[in-house]
């Protein structure tokens, strides 16, 4: 999913010092928990088992090394939020550092993530907030929260028409 709508060539970026996935995703080749820092990580440095990481480790890469829209306050390390896609796309999760959970309702971050959530409600795809084990759908009008999801939980959106004015339900099915 192009965030902004454009497609844009991938920028030179490197982790460098940022190792914040590190922190906020789930790993379940090495029963990590999200929230937690990986017993490889040396924050601030990178990993100590990088040769023998395990493949969600090697293949995982946040939006910000790749969309060049993204600015530099998106860098994870600075915005304390991991953006990545999921479902082939049709997913926005912004994973949010538990040590800075309402950082996404900040400046200039909680705008942006309405618009998206905006274009992503009009084409059928979503934007979710997670921080450690709680889930939020953010949409066009409110942010739901969801509490924990489960590996094959499905979040369905309907929309409902109502005196010309759109509004949206939110369903959870669970696995």
């Amino acid at each position: 999913m192009s965030l902004s709508g454009l497609q844009t060539s991938a920028p030179a970026r490197t982790c460098g010092p940022c190792t914040l996935c590190c922190k906020v995703m789930g790993i379940v080749a090495l029963d990590k928990p999200r929230g937690r820092w990986c017993p490889h990580c040396k924050p601030g440095k990178g990993c100590d088992a990088y040769e023998a990481r395990p493949d969600e480790c090697r293949t995982f890469s946040c939006l910000w090394l790749g969309e060049g829209f993204l600015g530099e306050e998106w860098r994870p390390d600075r915005s304390k939020l991991v953006l990545y896609t999921e479902h082939g796309g049709a997913r926005l999760v912004v994973q949010t550092d538990p040590g800075a959970a309402g950082v996404w309702r900040r400046e200039p971050w909680f705008s942006q993530i309405r618009t998206w959530a905006a274009a992503a409600t009009a084409s059928r795809r979503q934007v979710l907030v997670v921080t450690g084990d709680n889930t939020t759908i953010v949409l066009p009008d409110r942010e739901e929260n969801l509490g924990r999801l489960h590996d094959g939980d499905q979040v369905i959106v309907h929309e409902r028409q109502a005196n010309g004015a759109s509004t949206w339900d939110v369903e959870v099915v669970r696995a």
